[in-house]
């Protein structure tokens, strides 16, 4: 396996823009709603450091002999190394003969030791609520938040509070509720994502590195 030279430049199939904060607040082109969402999931993954769309070109050798071209969708840079994922609706990917041509193309990654190879499904990125509440706090994370004393507010609310605590200190120091959301987006506080956002939420605290 080897790499090939991609002219990024080319859009025309590209139909989905995601502005990544996580990588300095760069648009990066996707395909497909579902690419464009898996974005955003790994946005908000806290393995996740950075993330590129469609990084580079593979050229490999299928199971017949023949040369062909892989471009992933996404390389990530994880606290765990490099990653390369292949964004696909589950249904596309339980035939025989894509489970042979995955597995194939990923024995050439594994002897290439170039990265690690695996699919990131609709099924991960649409599990329960996980896309409305990233949509959700991405909208919001445009907001400066820098007037906000993060300690302050941690002394008046703890570092576990519910979401309707942290909208009803956000609202007595003259901030609007959206600034509660847009702490979420900005990785203040977290929560699990596959379930409803209400005021009875946990949050938890996100300890500086």
């Amino acid at each position: 396996m080897r790499k090939k030279y991609r002219n990024n430049f080319s859009k025309g199939s590209q139909i989905s823009l995601f502005k990544s904060y996580l990588n300095g607040g760069e648009y990066i082109w996707g395909q497909s709603q579902l690419e464009r969402n898996a974005q955003r999931f790994y946005e908000y993954d806290p393995e996740v450091i950075s993330f590129k769309s469609q990084p580079k070109q593979y050229a490999y050798i299928d199971a017949s002999g023949k040369e062909r071209s892989y471009t992933p969708d996404l390389s990530l840079e994880t606290l765990k190394g490099e990653r390369i994922k292949e964004t696909k609706p589950v249904v596309f990917t339980k035939s025989d003969k894509a489970i042979e041509q995955f597995n194939h193309l990923r024995m050439c990654f594994h002897e290439a030791q170039i990265l690690n190879l695996s699919y990131i499904t609709d099924e991960t990125v649409y599990a329960g609520e996980t896309t409305e509440n990233l949509k959700r706090i991405h909208h919001y994370r445009r907001l400066d938040i820098s007037k906000i004393s993060v300690p302050s507010l941690t002394d008046a609310i703890g570092k576990t509070p519910t979401f309707g605590s942290l909208k009803t200190y956000i609202e007595s120091i003259d901030f609007q509720a959206k600034h509660a959301l847009a702490l979420l987006g900005h990785q203040v506080f977290r929560f699990d994502y596959q379930k409803p956002l209400t005021t009875e939420t946990q949050l938890t605290f996100v300890e500086e590195a």
